[in-house]
């Protein structure tokens, strides 16, 4: 799928206005660019982490936080949001953000959980 298509599929469900599209692309852009990412597969990376919020700014904010912890080592970048977008749906945005989960995720794989795969279960629970 094209960067173009993606960005179609995330404004079936965001809804936004041409500009807001426009914005949304080129922050989209800059975050996979600036975390080294395939920039292919960020729109749909994007789309399933706001297809479980329902809400762009926590989307985008997953979405940054998640570029990060894939740079960084965890695995995948479809990984790291999934389980940061599992997470944050059962805390609760208004409790914590990304950064804090992710930062949650780095302080657990110091102390012995080796993969995110392991957390995205223990999370579950």
């Amino acid at each position: 799928m094209s960067f173009d298509e993606g960005m179609a599929k995330i404004n079936t469900t965001a809804q936004l206005t041409s500009d807001g599209v426009a914005k949304l692309k080129s922050d989209l852009i800059t975050m996979g660019r600036d975390a080294g990412a395939d920039l292919s597969t960020v729109p749909d990376a994007y789309e399933k982490i706001l297809s479980q919020t329902g809400d762009v700014a926590l989307s985008t904010d997953i979405l940054k936080s998640s570029l990060k912890g894939a740079k960084a080592g965890f695995t995948d970048a479809d990984i790291v949001a999934g389980a940061l977008a599992q997470s944050l749906s059962l805390i609760g945005k208004e409790n914590t953000n990304a950064q804090e989960v992710m930062d949650t995720f780095f302080a657990a794989k110091r102390v012995g959980a080796e993969n995110l795969k392991t957390l995205r279960i223990i999370c579950q629970y």
